[in-house]
Parts: C-alpha cells; structure tokens; sequence
C-alpha cells in the first residue's frame, strides 16, 4: 500500500492531440502486461513512464542501471494495479458517479478559480484521462478498504498502549488543540488499523496474485529496456 496510493495517480493514460488531430501510436494496441482479464499496452506503459519520471531526479535517464530499476518499479507498480482492479471485479466493488464526482468537487475546491483546468492543460493530460485514473484510484482504496481495513481487528489493550505511547505527556504527546476524547480514540483507532492492514498488505496481495495469471510480452518488454536503458 505504501506509496502505491500515490504512484497510482501519476500512472495516467495520456491521449496526444496535436492541433486538434488525433495521433495514435503504432503501439495503441500491443498488450504489454496481462494479469486476469485486465491489461496494459506498450503506448499505457510509455506514457506512465513519461509521469512517473517527475517523481524521480531529473538526471535519472542519464544512468542506465538506475533508469532500468526506475523502468522495472513502474512495470511492478502497473503489474500490481492491474491484479487490484481484477479483485475489485471478483468482490463486486465498485466506484458510483455520484461518489467519483464528489472527489472531483473537493479535489477542485483546492484550486482557485479555473487553476485546476490549466494545471491539466500545462500537464498535457486530458481531463477524461485524469478523471478515470482518479476512479481507479478510489477503486484501489475501496478495495483495500474492503478486504483489509474493515477486517481489523484493535484491542482495548492495543488502544491503551498507543494512547499511553503517543499523547500522554510525560513522552511528549500532545493531542491537537480542541480535540475531544472521542475524536482522540477515533483518530487512535483509524491509525492502528491502517498500520495493521500496511503490515498485512504484502501477504495478503501475494494471496490475491495467485488467483491470477500475469502475462508479460517480453518482447516488447526488452524493447523498452533497450530503447531507455541500454
């Protein structure tokens, strides 16, 4: 789970125009990664890369061992999207309108005036694009909402020790100002279970890849490799 909440949200599919005409790349089609029935093009992986290169130093792609790691993390990250959304569709989970457009509403309010529009358009990612990542993205916390953090379990025990731990004085602890004891014990509880249901991520995904499948076209995989890092 980790960073992965975030790094999803940089996995945009993004769709070039150039003066209003549509260019679609020979590699529109050519399955990359395969997991279940959901899957990834060659054109869905090269356009992530172009994003998730912001997240690394710029001179990254000037090194060839560290691009590949860069190149593999992307294609793990991709690879364990993919086996998400096929245990979003096996658990019936889904994201409504409704609640993708109230995401949309507060993500907006944090933009003044029309700013959010032109941070898309400076970006070059088409709202449409932006808007289903961010459904993904929703879908991936459901799920793991779901299977994960509804399913923990915080004992009285457990509570009292972070409690003790975390906002008694004498180890430094501060409750933000104007909290009340239930907003405390609320705030303990969600942190707790988070924590568990992070510790309990990896297994319970290695539980959950094993449903499926992964097909990975190598050939197309080692021309990526050689294209950026050979």
């Amino acid at each position: 789970m980790k960073k992965k909440i975030i790094i999803h949200l940089l996995l945009a599919t993004l769709l070039i125009t150039f003066s209003g005409c549509s260019f679609i790349p020979k590699d529109k089609d050519k399955v990359l990664v395969k997991v279940g029935k959901k899957s990834v093009t060659v054109f869905d992986y090269k356009q992530a890369l172009e994003l998730a290169k912001t997240a690394y130093p710029h001179n990254v792609t000037q090194n060839p061992a560290e691009f590949k790691i860069v190149l593999n993390e992307l294609l793990h990250d991709l690879v364990e999207e993919l086996i998400l959304q096929n245990a979003a569709e096996s658990m019936g989970v889904t994201i409504s309108k409704e609640a993708l457009k109230a995401e949309v509403d507060r993500i907006k309010a944090d933009y003044p005036d029309n700013t959010f529009e032109q941070m898309l358009l400076e970006n070059a990612i088409p709202y449409d694009a932006w808007e289903d990542r961010l459904r993904i993205q929703l879908l991936m916390d459901k799920v793991i909402n779901e299977a994960l953090i509804k399913n923990v379990v915080v004992t009285p025990e457990e509570t009292k020790e972070y409690y003790n731990s975390i906002y008694l004085p004498e180890h430094g602890g501060v409750p933000e100002e104007g909290m009340t004891e239930e907003q405390i014990t609320k705030s303990i509880l969600e942190n707790l279970k988070r924590k568990k249901a992070e510790d309990a991520y990896e297994d319970w995904l290695g539980k959950v890849q094993s449903q499926y499948k992964i097909d990975i076209n190598k050939a197309e995989w080692q021309k990526i490799i050689s294209q950026n890092a050979g």
